[in-house]
């Protein structure tokens, strides 16, 4: 967790298989109403928020219209729905929709600018699938986003001080992290339901 992690993990792993496609799927929050736990966004752009500045937008990999469908398809059974948007990589800092302009479907996770960055530099393809976990309607419990370190670390103390002092932070871990999995088995749905539709020339390198 982390793009400073991030970045090494998929540095290392280019470094030592040489992907011809990399895919970044997990879980993210959103900042709109209508979305829903469990629903996906694939990002066709992300962008680094970084003491509330915002650092460029970076194009990602675009996904084919068949991969689309065949995502749609899966996820409408469940009764979960799909979107094309914005990975916006955070610290773990909660924002709102305000400062996210008008940014289409924006997410908010904490890896996929770190993969980005590599994979520009080896010119490989990247996709990206989040499944949401959390947002307006399904919110992180009040001082849970400050139990983590700018690496993405836990502070412990923190988090005993904040159980202590707000004693339904407990109950309300419970149902975030029910919510986690939920939305982490609709991002492994997707990301097998897409995988027979990538094609040679979407991982072919020029």
């Amino acid at each position: 967790m982390g793009v400073t992690r991030a970045y090494a993990a998929t540095r290392n792993l280019v470094e030592n298989i040489s992907p011809q496609l990399l895919i970044s799927f997990g879980i993210a929050g959103t900042v709109e109403t209508d979305l829903e736990i469990g629903d996906v966004v694939l990002s066709e752009a992300c962008c680094r928020l970084n003491n509330e500045i915002f650092g460029a937008i970076i194009s990602l990999e675009l996904w084919l219209e068949a991969a689309r469908e065949a995502v749609a398809k899966i996820l409408s059974s469940r009764g979960r729905r799909q979107y094309i948007g914005t990975a916006v990589t955070t610290g773990g800092v909660q924002i709102d929709q305000s400062q996210l302009g008008g940014m289409q479907h924006p997410v908010l996770e904490m890896e996929t600018a770190g993969i980005a960055a590599v994979a520009a530099v080896f010119s490989i393809p990247l996709l990206s699938i989040r499944a949401i976990s959390d947002g307006p309607r399904a919110p992180i419990p009040s001082g849970l986003g400050e139990v983590m370190d700018e690496n993405a670390n836990l502070k412990t103390g923190k988090l005993i001080k904040e159980i202590i002092h707000h004693p339904k932070i407990t109950l309300q871990s419970r149902r975030m992290i029910q919510n986690r999995r939920r939305a982490a088995d609709y991002a492994a749905l997707t990301l097998i339901a897409s995988l027979g539709e990538v094609t040679p020339e979407q991982t072919k390198i020029e």
